[in-house]
C-alpha cells in the first residue's frame, strides 16, 4: 500500500492515460508512467503495467472489430465499436478511482504482456 500522495497520483495518471486515445495510442501514456516510476514505486509500476496491458488489449480488440466491419456489413462498427469504447473508458475510470484509494485493480479480459 502506498503511503505517499505522488504514488497514488502516478497510478491514477497511468489509468487515465487511456483518455488520450485521440492524440496517440493510449498505451503510450501508461508505458511512459511505468518507465518513469518502475524502479522507485512498486505500486505505480504495478498499476502502470496493468493499464498498459489493458489499453493494448483494447487496441487489439478494436483492430479485430474494424477488420470484421466489412464482413458483417458494418454491424460490428455500429454495435461492438461503441460498446468497446464505453467499456474501455468505464474500466479506466474505475481503475483510476481504485488507484486513488490505494487499492489494486485488475482489468477484465486483459492480455498480459508486461
Amino acid at each position: 500500500m502506498p503511503t505517499q500522495h505522488w504514488e497514488r497520483v502516478g497510478a491514477v495518471l497511468a489509468h487515465l492515460s487511456a483518455l488520450l486515445w485521440w492524440l496517440f495510442l493510449p498505451c503510450v501514456g501508461a508505458l511512459a508512467v511505468w518507465w518513469w516510476r518502475r524502479a522507485t514505486s512498486p505500486f505505480v509500476s504495478d498499476h502502470a503495467k496493468e493499464a498498459f496491458n489493458f489499453q493494448l488489449s483494447v487496441v487489439v480488440y478494436a483492430l479485430v472489430v474494424s477488420a470484421l466491419g466489412p464482413v458483417t456489413c458494418g454491424v460490428t462498427w455500429y454495435v461492438l465499436g461503441p460498446m468497446l469504447a464505453v467499456f474501455a473508458h468505464g474500466a479506466a475510470f474505475i481503475a483510476a478511482w481504485r488507484a486513488g484509494k490505494s487499492e489494486v485493480y485488475r482489468y477484465p479480459i486483459t492480455m498480459r504482456v508486461l
